[in-house]
């Protein structure tokens, strides 16, 4: 989907060094299995794939402490956007197409696996804005979405 929002409360249990390469958290991945959208963790940072954009470098990643991150792709308006317990980082993006399916933790190649715990993970086709973001970290899912929709 062109319009996406994906994220998670994330408890990383290692300290992610540059030479631990990029450890995929949550990924979808294109047709030849090349991140087409990705949230990760790369030298310690917070990261996410941003396409034709490259990637996305967000605030430190703090080992053994929840951070609330989520990405949202807005292909409308070739942007994308790296969101970490309510900071947030912005760039241009243009994205291939990704599967329908979701991988948590992992990116599916050796040595490319998140070390940690992924809790109330969640998939929006649509771009929620940063106020909706902090709904949902504060665990209001009813104010994001309607129910029965």
């Amino acid at each position: 989907s062109p319009q996406l929002t994906m994220g998670a409360w994330v408890y990383p249990q290692s300290r992610f060094e540059a030479h631990d390469g990029v450890r995929a958290v949550l990924t979808l991945d294109d047709a030849q299995g090349h991140a087409a959208r990705a949230l990760a963790i790369d030298a310690g940072r917070w990261v996410a794939f941003a396409g034709s954009g490259g990637v996305l470098a967000g605030p430190p990643v703090r080992p053994f402490e929840w951070a609330f991150v989520a990405v949202v792709y807005d292909q409308a308006a070739r942007t994308v956007a790296l969101h970490v317990d309510g900071e947030t980082t912005s760039g241009e993006a243009f994205m291939r197409a990704g599967r329908r399916s979701l991988r948590i933790g992992a990116r599916g190649g050796a040595g490319t696996g998140f070390h940690g715990v992924c809790d109330a993970v969640f998939v929006y086709s649509a771009p929620l804005t940063a106020t909706e973001l902090s709904v949902l970290r504060a665990g209001d899912l009813e104010r994001v979405v309607e129910p029965g929709t």
